[in-house]
This record gives structure tokens, sequence and C-alpha cells, in this order.
């Protein structure tokens, strides 16, 4: 198989500095073939035009990057959307503006630009967070403007970081309902890479929440790193290959143009190369 990284951020991202010269470089040394820029989009009701990513400029640097590695990697271009059914209009015309290969939908923030980041996850208010959590994210979902969702329980994250764990499992009805819509839609989920490299130290969704999706006939899954820094580009990806074979998937997505194409699972010495 070729190896992928469907989750990284350069410095067209307000939080990333990487350049994608050193991104590319970090990618080749590692193995990987393939990779999507996927920086972010995320207006707020103070930026609804978010001109910081500027995706026009961002393909012409990644069109010539491409032709100097001379297929030692391919670079497609992509994008994160930040809570794209609050913006659907401003969505639609930021992706008239280039022809993405592949579009991530992510819930970071509420209607009134409260950041999972900024919550107090404290015991008593857990319910209240999963359940309005979910509810952004199934209103993203019907929306439907993305291929995959991009770390399904983000929130898990942040409540670790308060010393709290916290599972989105248990409200099967909620995630039931999410699924089926994906399932129905043609979209998939991702298999974020980054809580590896914190001290939750599992996947964002991790193997519970993955065998449900693949209970409920859920076939379309990528894997990312969700890197900011170059050093971080590939980082975990074989820990979620075998995680996706345990739970019995036997391929992941790779797009082109937002067409999606089924890479067979493999286990390689090339590929086990890339270790924590």
């Amino acid at each position: 198989m070729k190896l992928v990284d469907y989750h990284i951020h350069s410095s067209y991202s307000s939080d990333s500095s990487a350049k994608l010269e050193d991104i590319a470089h970090s990618a080749i040394s590692k193995g990987l073939k393939e990779i999507v820029i996927t920086d972010h989009f995320e207006p707020t009701s103070v930026d609804n035009e978010y001109t910081y990513y500027n995706p026009v400029d961002q393909l012409v640097f990644i069109d010539a990057l491409n032709e100097k590695l001379n297929g030692k990697l391919k670079i497609r271009q992509g994008v994160e959307l930040g809570q794209p059914h609050h913006y659907s209009n401003l969505i639609r015309e930021v992706k008239a503006k280039v022809n993405f290969d592949y579009i991530i939908g992510s819930a970071h923030k509420d209607l009134h630009d409260i950041d999972v980041n900024q919550v107090n996850y404290g015991l008593a208010n857990l319910d209240i967070i999963c359940k309005k959590y979910l509810n952004e994210v199934l209103l993203m979902v019907k929306d439907n403007q993305f291929d995959c969702v991009g770390h399904l329980d983000l929130i898990k994250r942040y409540a670790s970081r308060q010393g709290i764990t916290l599972s989105i499992r248990p409200y099967q009805e909620q995630l039931e309902e999410i699924f089926k819509i994906l399932i129905n839609n043609g979209k998939g989920i991702e298999i974020n890479t980054s809580g590896l490299r914190e001290s939750m130290n599992s996947f964002m969704p991790d193997f519970d929440i993955v065998s449900f999706y693949k209970e409920l006939g859920g076939e379309i899954l990528t894997i990312g790193s969700d890197a900011h820094y170059a050093k971080d580009v590939g980082e975990g990806l074989n820990l979620a290959i075998d995680m996706l074979r345990n739970v019995g998937f036997r391929y992941i997505t790779v797009y082109e143009k937002r067409v999606a194409n089924f890479e067979a699972l493999s286990y390689s010495e090339k590929y086990y190369r890339i270790v924590i």
C-alpha cells in the first residue's frame, strides 16, 4: 500500500508556521507517498470572511512543489472546514475557488464561537457537553459539505487536558444517527492520530467508536496526523493501521478531486519505519 497522511496544517493555517517544503521533506523521509494539506477555513461571527486563508495562492505553490518533487511525493490540496453548517454560503464560495481533492468537516466551535478548548469539563457538565457537541456534529453532517468528519470525539482531547476521561460512546442514539447519515451520503470519518502525542494517548475516534461505525456499515475512513509541525507529519499512522485491521477493516480511503478510492491495508517493511 502507499502510505498517506490526510490531515496536515501548514503556514496557510493561522495556527501553524510549517513551511510546505519542510512538510514535504519530512513526509518523504518517513516513506509517505501522498499527503493532503488541510489548512483551516473557519469563519467566525467577528471574522466571517476569514481572509487569512488563500487557497488560490496555496494551490499555485503546491503545483510548483509537486513539479519540483518529480514524483517522490504527491501533495494534494484539501481544506479543514470549521463548523461549515454555520456558514454554508461562505463555504460554498471557498469551495468554488479551487477544486479541492479532499475536505474535512470539523466541529470546533458552537454557534456563539465558543471553542471546545474553552469549555469547563467538570464532571457535573460532561453529559450536557457531550450532547451539545454531538448535536453540532449532527447539524454539520446534515449540512453535508465535506468528505469526512475530522476527529469525531475531539472533546475528549480537551477533557483530558483538564484531567477528565470522557467518551462519547455511551451516546449511542446520537452516534447512530450521525453514522447513518454519513453512510447514506457516501461520507466517512477520519482516524486522527494527534491524541497519541498527548497524555490521552488515543486516537480520535478510537477502537470502540470505529467498531460501532463498522457495525452500522461504515466503510469510508481516512487517516491523518493533524500535524501542525513538519516533524509530526506521518506520526502514529502505523498504529492507526493496526487498529483498523483489528476492527476488521481492509481498506482506507484516498481522494482525488473529491472522488473516493480505496487503498488496501497491508504490512510492509517500508511502512513500519514510522514509529512514535
